[in-house]
């Protein structure tokens, strides 16, 4: 009577392990264990997980780029800039490894010569370090937009620049109209992938408002001022 009791969870144990060998064995023979990235299962490998790898997910949504986002004035380096909050694609990619170009358009808010509002399409190299080792979830670089000198001193940006870290200024209906003049609006960011052009982020105006919206809709802040000021 006892055997019969016992005979169901027999056949049910042994059941069990053939298919955890099945499992963990592959089609030629060859035992292997599941390796998975941010809990999803993407090979076989005879490397077990390294638990420090499974990254946290806020490093790992596009949206954080822009949700992270901060206005940065750095008196030590006489600049007016941008840290990004950093996306990792895959693993040990940092936002600057993944895409080695930024390209921001400013609109000048609330101000227009002859109807038209004036604008800067700001492009230079994401502010990676190399010597970096540890992930965090903001970019530790500024991004520059503005010198501070050029700002103190209302100056009028040429039609186009460069600033000595090699960032490039391209402005349009400037005319006599100084950097510290209007509110300037953030209207696009482009992450670019210069190897492979395909892979860039784009994020236009009404995208950038959506994503602050989303993050804390009670929140005033919809849209990204940089103040010359």
């Amino acid at each position: 009577m006892n055997i019969q009791r016992l005979l169901p969870l027999f056949i049910l144990a042994c059941g069990f392990v053939i298919g955890l060998r099945l499992g963990v064995t592959s089609l030629d023979g060859k035992a292997t264990v599941r390796l998975y990235q941010l809990g999803r299962v993407v090979a076989g490998s005879n490397q077990t997980v390294k638990k420090p790898l499974l990254l946290d997910e806020r490093l790992t949504r596009v949206e954080n780029i822009i949700e992270s986002l901060t206005v940065v004035r750095s008196e030590e380096l006489g600049v007016i800039g941008i840290q990004f909050g950093n996306y990792i694609p895959e693993y040990y990619q940092s936002l600057c490894s993944a895409y080695s170009k930024i390209e921001i358009v400013l609109f000048g808010d609330e101000i227009a010569t002859s109807g038209d509002a004036p604008k800067m399409i700001i492009s230079g190299l994401c502010p990676s370090d190399p010597n970096a080792k540890i992930l965090t979830h903001k970019l530790p670089q500024i991004f520059p937009l503005f010198l501070i000198s050029d700002c103190k001193s209302s100056a009028r940006i040429q039609d186009q620049i460069e600033l000595s870290n090699g960032t490039n200024i391209k402005t349009v209906n400037m005319f006599d109209i100084g950097v510290d003049e209007p509110k300037w609006l953030i209207q696009k960011i482009n992450f670019i992938d210069e190897s492979n052009p395909v892979n860039t982020i784009e994020f236009n105006h009404q995208e950038i408002k959506t994503i602050l919206v989303n993050k804390s809709p009670n929140a005033i802040r919809d849209k990204i001022f940089v103040s010359c000021n």
